[in-house]
């Protein structure tokens, strides 16, 4: 709904880290260029690929997304703990990757995003 929408845009604004295992959150965080970490471990659980987290790492929707470095990936609790403590510390940490990695998929923001979305459908439209 219109309010869930409200909700989640500003849980995610007003967040120090968003944290994630597979989900186009990752998307909503690079907008607001917040800090993220992609969980990449079963927790104290210890299943075989096809049934652990890792696997949804290898589909290829996602690869281009990880290997950007907009992600810091936490494959332990000890490295998850040490990716809290870096975003919770230095809110710039990581800014370069996820301000890259938003620009690959949302183009740079010149504030003009109206030019190109009707110079696309003029162009599709030809």
């Amino acid at each position: 709904t219109d309010n869930d929408n409200i909700l989640i845009k500003n849980l995610i604004a007003n967040s120090s880290a968003i944290i994630t295992v597979a989900t186009t959150f990752v998307v909503d965080a690079l907008t607001f260029e917040k800090f993220q970490i992609t969980i990449s471990y079963d927790g104290s659980q210890n299943f075989d690929y096809y049934n652990s987290i890792r696997r949804y790492h290898d589909d290829e929707h996602l690869q281009d997304f990880l290997n950007s470095g907009a992600s810091i990936m936490a494959s332990s609790r000890d490295e998850l703990a040490d990716a809290l403590k870096n975003a919770f510390s230095n809110p710039d940490y990581n800014k370069k990757n996820i301000i890259k990695e938003k620009e690959r998929q949302m183009g740079e923001f010149l504030g003009v995003s109206v030019d190109r979305i009707s110079n696309l459908i003029v162009s599709l439209s030809n």
